[in-house]
């Protein structure tokens, strides 16, 4: 199927805001682009260095919600306000974590995120790279599609699905795993109010961190920059976490948000790869493979599925589409009995119910099709 095969890809690295330094720095002060994301109506050419004007200020702030003069009181209040800070504009934002574990070296994983609206829809963009599981990735998702690529595979593999199917997805933000890091370090380290600054127009207050009360989290020591709006704009830490007392493991993390940006463009291979999904039909074990838009998938292409019931196990990992399936359009796959053995058909209409063998509990599931992944499931119960 050429208009689901894989097709070369080049997606350039965003680097956003950096952070300020190690932590017990002062505020980050120079934020650095290069190449945008593919198709994207930024400059390409090169990269460019903006320097901020930062004032150090003694006045008495007015604190967002979550922070005192005493430092950070409620760590969810103070992220859920740093969200609310940047939903519905256009932002990006780094985010690294470092991890060194005695004997095995430095385990890095950088990511990068874009974010930004076409009226309510969220457009987001992530690459991911380093050492992680996974790693390294890219991510784009249009409201509730997302589509991945891995490039650890070679060569590399796509493919699409709801988001909210998704563990590491945020509705409200794009992606969680920054923000779940964030949490956990504003309430694990024990901050202080360090003074403001204005930056470019912006009063930002700075909370220091030197110990953590949470013994998961030795030597914990950071610096967080947080504006009076309550934008968490930069925040670094390092911290021990000690797995044994002999294989202490160093943990170093960083964050910077960069404002104004534009939202990014969709990326030339997401157009490459079937929105595909998976429905019940009326029959138990009927499961409807439907295109919801994005690449036609063209007759002859195969199809990696199978089907498995509590009483009668059903495989069939190769199936050949007997026809394409363009968007917004369907085939049905099912089960049928041939002497003793069970197997899986492919037709393009539903399949009277006598023609259907008996599976009890039916799972499906949809590994790939042609050579994009998909890892569409569909369980039991979703004919009841």
């Amino acid at each position: 199927m050429s208009a689901a095969r894989l097709v070369p890809a080049v997606v350039l690295l965003v680097v956003l805001a950096g952070c300020a330094g190690l932590p017990g720095g002062g505020p980050a002060t120079t934020a650095t682009t290069t190449d945008a994301p593919e198709g994207t109506t930024e400059p390409t050419a090169g990269s460019t260095t903006a320097t901020t004007a930062t004032t150090t200020v003694t006045a008495s702030p007015e604190f967002p919600a979550g922070l005192s003069a005493d430092g950070v009181t409620d760590a969810g209040t103070v992220l859920d306000t740093h969200r609310a800070t940047l939903l519905g504009s256009s932002f990006g934002y780094g985010f690294t974590r470092s991890v060194n574990r005695s004997g095995a070296g430095v385990l890095p994983l950088n990511q990068t995120f874009r974010v930004g609206y076409e009226g309510d829809t969220e457009i987001t963009y992530m690459e991911k790279y380093g050492t992680a599981p996974n790693a390294p990735a890219v991510v784009y998702a249009e409201g509730a599609l997302l589509f991945r690529q891995y490039r650890s595979d070679d060569p590399a593999y796509r493919y699409g699905f709801e988001r909210a199917a998704d563990g590491d997805a945020d509705p409200a933000l794009g992606f969680s795993g920054p923000s779940e890091s964030l949490r956990s370090l504003l309430a694990a380290g024990d901050w202080a109010y360090a003074g403001q600054h204005e930056v470019d127009g912006t009063t930002v207050l700075q909370f220091q961190a030197a110990g953590s009360s949470d013994d998961a989290y030795r030597d914990f020591a950071g610096t967080a920059m947080i504006s009076v709006n309550g934008t968490i704009t930069d925040l670094a830490a390092t911290y021990v976490r000690a797995e044994s007392a002999a294989a202490p493991v160093q943990v170093t993390v960083t964050y910077a948000v960069q404002q104004g940006v534009g939202a990014p463009a969709e990326p030339a291979w997401v157009a490459s790869i079937p929105q595909l999904s998976v429905r019940a039909g009326e029959t138990p074990a009927v499961v409807e493979l439907r295109n919801e838009g994005g690449a036609t998938v063209e007759a002859g292409t195969t199809a990696s599925a199978f089907l498995v019931g509590n009483s009668t196990r059903v495989i069939e990992r190769n199936l050949t589409l007997p026809t394409e399936l363009g968007p917004d359009s369907s085939l049905y796959v099912y089960p049928v009995s041939s002497g003793n053995r069970t197997s899986l058909e492919v037709a393009t209409e539903p399949p009277a119910a006598d023609d259907v063998a008996s599976v009890a509990e039916p799972r499906f599931v949809l590994e790939g099709v042609d050579d994009v992944r998909v890892d569409l499931g569909l369980e039991a119960d979703a004919w009841d």
